[in-house]
């Protein structure tokens, strides 16, 4: 089944402020939204409709170019998420001054079915967009 995370332009940025600030740390947390059944090419939409960032739990030293969200930190996600009425849809982290593709580290490490939103910070802590399945912009 072919899916899709969709995210509003003001979550979006969200996302970009939170990995300006943490530069030059990766930045993580978490997307809470529904699934909706798709139209068009996706079967499926993940509708994004709140995002969580968490504190990067990977040794100090190393969070230049790795995140870790912990078990504890995803079963409070998944008790806010049930209580809300939502679902962890996913979650994001930025590259800071890497390439906007996952790293075989990230390969390796993926939680869930591996659908992760990336935002890379390249030369500084400004944005450019990535390969990404992703569709922007604002839902009514």
């Amino acid at each position: 089944m072919s899916s899709i995370i969709e995210l509003t332009s003001g979550l979006w940025e969200k996302i970009e402020s939170e990995g300006a600030r943490a530069y030059p740390n990766e930045c993580c947390g978490i997307l809470f939204g529904r699934d909706v059944t798709g139209d068009g090419d996706f079967a499926l939409r993940r509708v994004v409709e709140t995002i969580q960032p968490v504190l990067n739990e990977f040794e100090e030293e190393e969070q230049y170019h790795r995140f870790l969200i912990t078990p504890q930190t995803l079963m409070k996600a998944e008790k806010h998420a049930a209580k809300e009425g939502l679902l962890v849809l996913g979650f994001y982290h930025s590259h800071p001054d890497a390439p906007a593709k996952p790293s075989e580290y990230d390969r390796q490490h993926a939680w869930l079915d591996g659908r992760e939103v990336r935002r890379v910070v390249e030369d500084g802590p400004g944005f450019v967009r990535g390969d990404l399945k992703i569709r922007l912009g604002d839902r009514r």
